[in-house]
């Protein structure tokens, strides 16, 4: 797949249409542009714990481990100069709903904690989270995987009513302890979600 490839994100502040890049996230730019930046300065007390869900997230580390993997994805959407949000994403899962069928599945995906209404008074973008699995559902497609998406969501109102709006659907199935319910995009929703 190339990079970067360029996308249209809503900007709450400015204008509607902003320009941003989907594009490679490295180990060295994750830790300059993601754990060096995103979390610093901002207060991860009680009221706002619940949206904090990845302060401790090492995205280095994550992209060091992605490296050595060639069937993992980690890519950021930038904009602004700076990056808005990252996913690392595998293209070789199983579908829960088709378990015959592969899928690709987001292992991790977050915004910039300034443009989250929860974390900032005014955020700065809007539509990070939902470029970047729109991206997935693409590459989902060019594997011939026909733009099936899964996740295992945190249950948090906010993530949950996220996908949901996205079209992404409860599958029954959980993931560990903490019984995360995996989601999943069905390649009807995708195509809605991509605009096709």
């Amino acid at each position: 797949m190339e990079y970067p490839c360029p996308c249209l994100i809503d900007d709450l502040v400015h204008r509607r249409g902003c320009q941003g890049a989907i594009e490679r996230l490295d180990p060295a730019s994750a830790k300059q542009r993601i754990d060096s930046a995103w979390w610093h300065g901002v207060p991860t007390n009680r009221r706002l714990q619940p949206y904090s869900y990845d302060s401790h997230w090492d995205w280095n580390g994550k992209c060091v481990g992605q490296a050595k993997d060639a069937m993992t994805e980690a890519v950021c959407l930038t904009a602004h100069g700076a990056v808005q949000g990252a996913m690392i994403y595998l293209l070789n899962a199983k579908s829960v709903v088709v378990p015959s069928m592969t899928c690709v599945y987001i292992s991790y995906l977050a915004s910039a904690p300034w443009n989250r209404i929860e974390v900032a008074e005014h955020p700065h973008i809007s539509g990070a989270g939902r470029a970047l699995l729109a991206h997935a559902t693409r590459h989902s497609r060019l594997l011939g995987l026909q733009g099936r998406v899964l996740v295992a969501s945190i249950k948090s109102k906010t993530a949950l009513g996220f996908y949901d709006s996205l079209g992404f659907l409860d599958t029954g199935e959980t993931l560990g302890e903490d019984r995360l319910p995996f989601l999943e995009l069905s390649p009807e929703m995708a195509r809605v979600l991509e605009g096709i």
